[in-house]
């Protein structure tokens, strides 16, 4: 499964920030998917191999495979899961949800888990009937992998551990067979593990208070303005980055144009006055970030603005940005915009962690922009429909008056026509009158 090449972006990201992850995936033959869509997407054994190969290359590290599975049980390789596999307790019940959880990360191979004793187990890994029969072999830095991973759970919960390959799948063995044991550890050993829990465990309090915090200063607010200013404030308050930018798509989603600023007064007419055209040819980090619902994270702008477009370059040299990050703000599956931080002094590095908690809070944000999208819609439909209601009313009046006139008119019609009629008689009435008159006068006969 593609969480598994994941695990290895997360890892270049916090200790191999000079490889360019974009071209490893573009050498390897893969195509990366969108957040949404990471879970559905299975890769061959061809790709998969293909991208260790150039990884180990690109790394100069023969042994990065067994690196990546420790890495993938560290706080920033885990991200929000780590609380989940915390909610289990102890090692044993990590390695009893290996079988279900394997299904989900690869279709060849199954796992199995039998308890020793409260401190031991034995995992075994065999290659399914259906795809033994064509010859399906694991390779060795994959064993390599699964060993670091396995190695590592017992550190989640403060344990040293150690691991025993018995036996080998990719050594001609028919299944791979691990014993793993563990026992309390040592502090010192263990202080830098501890603190980087330590310090997950405290972003991780920090997202769930300014979530709170979020939920409170932004429940009354009605207009996308004032929403995008009293969220950058907030992030402004608590997080550590020096500068914010919020855009928005356009409303036939072929622009991002500025929504609001923070930290960056001296750019504040140049961030108004930029906009990126969102089309499927484009390269520039925000667009890509919007188009494809991927955040990403700059650690070094000179050394990777050769893969910017020539918009994005000129946008990052004047405004001054060395590294950054930008997440997309999705509102179910649908971008509806990005959000970047920067730091153009602090020299605290940013890593995976920071892109969990922006992604955390970009999500927050989709949903109160789509609420207060989808209100001003329902007014606007209001508006519209009281507006058709007042014009069908006026024209109904318009329609009885005119009416009324007509009706008016044809009486008018009416009449003059009877005092026409009336007058004709009259006429009539009195040239029979004059001719009597004149007939009797004159004794003249009338015809």
């Amino acid at each position: 499964n593609y969480t598994i090449i994941d695990t290895y972006k997360k890892l270049i990201q916090f200790k191999y920030p000079n490889i360019n992850f974009e071209e490893l995936l573009k050498e390897s033959g893969i195509d990366e998917p969108t957040e949404n869509k990471k879970n559905d997407t299975w890769l061959t054994q061809k790709q998969v191999d293909k991208f260790y190969e150039k990884l180990v290359k690109k790394s100069a590290n023969s042994n990065i495979a067994y690196e990546a599975g420790k890495f993938s049980t560290s706080p920033e390789g885990l991200g929000e899961y780590i609380t989940l596999i915390l909610d289990m307790e102890n090692p044993i019940n990590v390695y009893n949800a290996l079988p279900s959880i394997a299904g989900d990360l690869t279709k060849t191979s199954e796992f199995s888990t039998k308890k020793i004793s409260e401190n031991e187990v034995i995992i075994t890994v065999s290659v399914k009937p259906e795809y033994k029969e064509k010859g399906f072999r694991e390779q060795k830095y994959q064993c390599e992998n699964r060993k670091g991973y396995l190695e590592a759970i017992p550190a989640i919960f403060d344990y040293d551990a150690t691991i025993t390959e018995e036996k080998c799948g990719c050594k001609d063995d028919e299944e791979c067979i691990y014993k793993i044991s563990w026992g309390k550890s040592d502090t010192k050993l263990l202080h830098t593990v501890t603190k980087s829990y330590t310090e997950y465990i405290n972003k991780n309090s920090l997202y769930i208070s300014l979530l709170k915090d979020m939920a409170e200063t932004l429940g009354g607010i009605d207009n996308i303005d004032d929403l995008l200013k009293s969220t950058l404030t907030l992030l402004k308050e608590k997080l550590d980055y020096e500068r914010f930018l919020i855009m928005l798509k356009s409303d036939d989603n072929t622009i991002l144009e500025f929504g609001y600023s923070l930290g960056a007064p001296e750019h504040k007419e140049l961030l108004k006055q930029t906009k990126f055209h969102v089309t499927e040819q484009s390269q520039g980090t925000f667009v890509v970030t919007h188009r494809d619902m991927t955040p990403q994270i700059v650690l070094d702008v000179d050394k990777e603005k050769y893969k910017f477009s020539e918009q994005s370059r000129k946008f990052a040299e004047l405004s001054g940005v060395k590294s950054f990050i930008c997440c997309p703000i999705l509102y179910k599956n649908e971008s509806l915009g990005v959000l970047e931080v920067d730091n153009p002094t602090n020299k605290r590095q940013l890593d995976a962690s920071d892109v969990d908690l922006l992604m955390g809070v970009a999500y927050q944000l989709g949903a109160w922009i789509k609420k207060i999208n989808d209100a001003d819609e329902k007014l606007k439909l209001i508006k519209e429909n009281h507006e058709y209601e007042m014009e069908q009313e006026r024209l109904k009046k318009e329609n009885v008056t005119l009416r009324m006139k007509q009706e008016k008119l044809e009486r008018e019609n009416l009449e003059k026509k009877n005092l026409e009629k009336e007058n004709l008689m009259l006429n009539m009435n009195a040239i029979y009158h004059s001719a009597h008159t004149f007939q009797k006068c004159y004794n003249i006969p009338l015809r």
